[in-house]
């Protein structure tokens, strides 16, 4: 048998991912515009390490917890089970979860030098509810303090700064002027609701932190290429970054939008015709989430170990 590249397997991994996505999208579900409820302490973690997960992950299990119902949002390896003096019960299914490999490897082109390759592996876990004879303490479900559209309006201040040419409400459209560094949009009363406004405005955020000065990525420093694989992803990485956001704030996000069937058609052919766009703008998604919620994305315990 021959044995696969790590092209073939990345592939492959990104292939299942977007499976169980495209099939949310086949059921009328966008799972990128329904936040989790609780805050911080409603996205999955390992139950072992206490380390929330990241990336396409957050919504891989999110999605496969709703499937499922289960309430707790906690996961963990069968060995990590083991080590919790537990057992994954007899024929329960685990779930995929991710991590990129960095690997090294000497430059041809310039001697002296490496060039670096990621790819992707996978590992398995299983929710704790999945587990008998856990010894786990309560799942800690911290309350909303603040109230979501107060919330939401402290997440405005705090990033607000952040952008060269300010933020303004105005006007009938809402957007991200990359050319300055602003972003503009209609004033809260021409929306259907408040979480609407909100979500819109996380929307354009999670644009403005693709600006050269910040993350400098492709769909808008190159915002020419209107219509272009780069700029359908930037829009995958907005909808999970206002996802994301919407989701530590508390706030529902408005879904009449992503109810339509042309919405819906047009996502299943973007995912269709490139697997990994769904995990490469998830994780763009959630470090613009970070950025915009003053949670720096250097500061975040990076991927690359599998859970043991």
């Amino acid at each position: 048998m021959t044995k696969k590249t790590t092209s073939q397997v990345t592939n492959e991994i990104c292939a299942s991912i977007t499976d169980r996505i495209v099939a949310s999208l086949n059921e009328g579900v966008v799972p990128w515009r329904k936040p989790w409820k609780g805050g911080d302490s409603g996205l999955p973690s390992n139950a072992a390490t206490g380390r929330q997960y990241n990336g396409v992950n957050v919504w891989n299990l999110l999605l496969a917890a709703q499937y499922k119902g289960y309430a707790d949002p906690r996961w963990l390896t069968f060995k990590q089970a083991q080590s919790k003096g537990g057992v994954v019960r007899k024929g329960e299914k685990a779930e995929l979860a991710i991590f990129w490999k960095i690997v090294k490897k000497k430059s041809e082109s310039t001697p002296g030098h490496d060039d670096k390759f990621a790819f992707l592996k996978a590992y398995r876990v299983f929710n704790v509810e999945q587990c008998d004879g856990l010894e786990l303490p309560e799942v800690e479900v911290c309350e909303q303090v603040v109230d979501p559209i107060t919330r939401g309006e402290q997440i405005i201040d705090g990033y607000a700064g952040e952008l060269a040419g300010g933020f303004s409400q105005g006007g009938s459209r809402a957007y991200y002027r990359p050319t300055d560094d602003s972003v503009r949009v209609p004033k809260i009363e021409k929306f259907e609701s408040a979480e609407a406004f909100y979500s819109t405005v996380f929307h354009e955020f999670a644009h403005s932190t693709g600006h050269r000065s910040k993350d400098n990525r492709d769909g808008i420093t190159n915002h020419g290429a209107f219509a272009s694989h780069e700029y359908a992803r930037e829009e995958l990485v907005a909808e999970f970054g206002a996802s994301y956001i919407c989701g530590v704030a508390g706030i529902e996000r408005d879904d009449s939008i992503a109810q339509s069937a042309a919405y819906i058609a047009g996502w299943k052919k973007k995912l269709a015709d490139d697997p990994r766009s769904i995990v490469v703008a998830a994780g763009q998604g959630e470090k613009a989430a970070r950025r915009v919620l003053g949670r720096w994305p250097e500061e975040v315990e990076p991927e690359g170990k599998e859970e043991s």
